[in-house]
């Protein structure tokens, strides 16, 4: 009977020892020497970050400071990536995201509670903190999508009417998921003689759009401040969708014939 009771006792004894470690061990992206890599877009993460701890240098001049804070490195590699969604809308606490360029103390790129976005610039490493801001910790829900983008070409070479001064340029735009085109808008800039003559263009298609295709787009370039002529020019295309989302490409180097 003692011999039973022993090493049931024994037992009991690992049991706690296991729950103990089980309970007081820290998240391993707990520090930012030590963070959560995203490998590939999409990523997704639940996490116990009741244990995790914060550090005085945890950044936290935007959104106040954190507490239990866990940390994630993205890098969108050499194209970048211009529409990176953050979520932790799923946590059952306030998990809040900061997010800064090439180290954890680096440029701030932004912060905020459930939704955040942001563009990654090509072969970048983003630093992604997510504490509590009431203390405490919880179950954090987090993800990293590929939000809406758009791409967009210009031809490099247009037309300009020597009398009037306006130039005709062509191009295509694309996008990376379903959407519906709002407007397409170029911006056109050319130096003529000691000045600079500026000029911008849009259309509305408000159609469909559907990932792998190349749409096909022309505007006229009228400009507030001269004539465009004939020689070499600039040009930035921006396009926006969804009402909620756009992208500007560019710069596009463009020759203008008459």
């Amino acid at each position: 009977m003692v011999r039973r009771l022993w090493m049931m006792s024994a037992g009991v004894l690992m049991m706690l020892v296991v729950t103990a470690g089980t309970v007081f061990a820290q998240p391993s992206n707990d520090s930012s020497l030590t963070p959560a890599v995203i490998g590939a877009l999409p990523f997704a993460d639940t996490l116990d970050t009741t244990t995790a701890t914060s550090d005085p240098g945890d950044p936290s001049a935007f959104c106040g400071p954190l507490t239990n804070t866990v940390w994630y490195t993205f890098n969108a590699g050499p194209t970048g990536n211009p529409h990176v969604i953050l979520s932790t809308l799923a946590s059952d606490y306030t998990a809040v995201m900061y997010v800064t360029a090439t180290s954890p103390t680096g440029a701030f790129v932004g912060c905020g509670y459930g939704e955040i976005s942001f563009a990654a610039a090509p072969s970048t490493t983003y630093y992604i903190m997510v504490g509590d801001c009431c203390g405490g910790g919880g179950t954090l829900q987090f993800s990293a999508t590929e939000g809406l983008s758009f791409g967009g070409t210009v031809s490099p070479i247009g037309s300009v009417n020597a009398r009037t001064g306006i130039a005709t340029v062509n191009g295509t735009y694309s996008c990376n998921l379903p959407s519906t085109i709002d407007s397409v808008e170029l911006f056109l800039a050319q130096p003529v003689g000691r000045f600079i003559v500026n000029g911008q263009g849009a259309i509305q298609p408000s159609t469909g759009c559907v990932p792998g295709i190349s749409y096909p787009w022309t505007l006229e370039m009228r400009s507030l401040d001269g004539k465009f002529a004939g020689g070499k020019a600039t040009a930035r295309l921006s396009v926006s969708g969804n009402a909620s989302w756009s992208s500007t490409v560019g710069p596009f180097p463009i020759s203008l014939r008459k």
